[in-house]
């Protein structure tokens, strides 16, 4: 029997964060940080044009949480950033 390779939806930066409500800045931060893979094609360098897997993004979207940890401190009213 052949192992069949599901291929995953791949989108350029701009249609990935429409698809999912998401600005252009912060769906590239999330590509940027290594949260969500995504490819360069073409140019060397970066030139290229990035495609974003999409069902990664929806697997990291549906699964993240705000952590307490990520607000910041208040101290006598005053947010605090650690």
């Amino acid at each position: 029997m052949e192992k069949c390779t599901k291929i995953p939806r791949m989108e350029d930066m701009k249609t990935a964060a429409a698809l999912f409500g998401l600005s252009y800045y912060a769906t590239r931060q999330l590509v940027l940080s290594g949260k969500v893979p995504a490819i360069r094609l073409g140019a060397e360098g970066s030139r290229g044009k990035i495609l974003v897997n999409c069902d990664a993004l929806s697997t990291f979207l549906s699964t993240s949480k705000i952590n307490s940890e990520d607000k910041p401190a208040v101290i006598n009213g005053i947010r605090v950033q650690h």
